[in-house]
């Protein structure tokens, strides 16, 4: 696929649905960008995991698979690609070839025929939609972007409560840029007054940059005056939700990371009993966590109950991690190497840890 350099796709990337919103992804007609080719490109991701691959009519069949690290493995005749989320909505596909910093670019041909011909198009599409949401609503007065400092939060609050509510956001964005209010806190008066001004769409979006940087008090979500208007509309209870539930997963992690690190500190002492009880109950908290069970399986190692480090192995493998050179070096896993059950493993699991030697550590970069 042809690619495109752009330091537009990181800026929006707030507003991408994930790439397991499969309701968007699947059944539909990506046709892919390419301003060089005279011939069309059409990827179908089908339910079942079939990829369906048509090059000016004519069709190829391969597979597609849903990562971890919001990551997509392609699985074609001309070899398997990892691609990484760049953006995603539903009208646009963004990937990114792990390790490169271009994008290759796929329009929905069910919701867009034919508009989209080039990449400057695509980024001229999603600059408009997306780029400076609050001057792209609000700022029509280029005079207004001139701002007394000082005064900007106690102007935001007077004209919220004045019901100016556009010179009320200009000001609490003002006053988050200079750092006069907790930055969650002026995102969710934002989004109070995208609601009264019964901008729907805007305020779910400043609910969520205001609860990805901490904002806690759902109860007040829940019960806010101002919200009167989007918690009175179909999709609120959807978007209550989704950040309810990723806020849960954000202090989850924090108590998962925080039991593993008393885990490590059991291991400089030798105390293996003591960190296999820790990270087990890590996991507790992220199930999903495969470094917690890669380092499980280290210990499982360590204590010498195989059958358990390669139950932890596998998960930790089948969950993300990739390292096979680790895998292979790490010396806590000596003692596993040496059973042909771990062998078999890796066997098993070969082609991940061909395909995305050190996705992990870029991850953790």
């Amino acid at each position: 696929m042809k690619t495109f350099l752009s330091d537009l796709i990181p800026k929006i990337q707030r507003y991408s649905k994930h790439l397991d919103d499969l309701t968007l992804l699947t059944n539909q007609h990506w046709v892919v960008i390419d301003e060089v080719k005279n011939s069309k490109l059409v990827y179908i991701f089908r339910g079942n995991n079939e990829l369906l691959i048509s090059k000016d009519g004519k069709v190829e069949k391969g597979k597609w698979e849903i990562l971890l690290n919001n990551s997509i493995l392609l699985e074609t005749n001309d070899g398997n690609y990892l691609m990484k989320h760049g953006f995603f909505d539903e009208n646009i596909l963004a990937l990114k070839i792990d390790g490169k910093l271009d994008y290759a670019l796929l329009v929905n041909e069910n919701n867009i025929n034919g508009e989209f011909n080039s990449a400057k198009e695509v980024f001229d599409y999603l600059e408009n939609k997306y780029v400076n949401l609050i001057s792209k609503t609000i700022f029509n007065n280029s005079s207004k972007y001139y701002l007394s400092t000082e005064n900007s939060l106690e102007m935001a609050f007077d004209h919220k409560y004045q019901g100016n509510h556009q010179e009320s956001i200009l000001h609490f964005h003002n006053a988050i840029i200079h750092n006069l209010i907790d930055r969650s806190l002026g995102y969710y008066n934002i989004a109070c007054c995208f609601s009264l001004s019964e901008q729907e769409e805007n305020s779910y979006n400043f609910l969520r940059r205001a609860t990805r940087i901490g904002y806690k008090n759902f109860n007040m979500i829940k019960n806010d005056k101002d919200l009167i208007y989007i918690r009175s509309k179909p999709d609120f209870n959807k978007v209550y939700l989704e950040l309810d539930l990723e806020q849960k997963s954000i202090r989850n992690d924090m108590k998962s990371r925080s039991i593993a690190t008393t885990a490590l500190d059991y291991i400089k002492k030798n105390e293996l009993q003591n960190a296999i009880l820790f990270f087990n109950k890590a996991l507790k908290y992220n199930k999903l966590n495969f470094i917690i069970y890669y380092n499980l399986a280290c210990t499982y190692t360590l204590n010498q109950e195989f059958d358990l480090a390669l139950d932890c192995l596998k998960t930790s493998i089948k969950f993300g991690y990739y390292d096979k050179s680790n895998i292979l070096n790490d010396l806590n896993l000596t003692k596993l190497r040496h059973l042909k059950a771990f062998d078999d493993l890796i066997d098993e699991y070969d082609k991940y840890l061909d395909i995305l030697p050190t996705l992990v550590k870029k991850n953790n970069n």
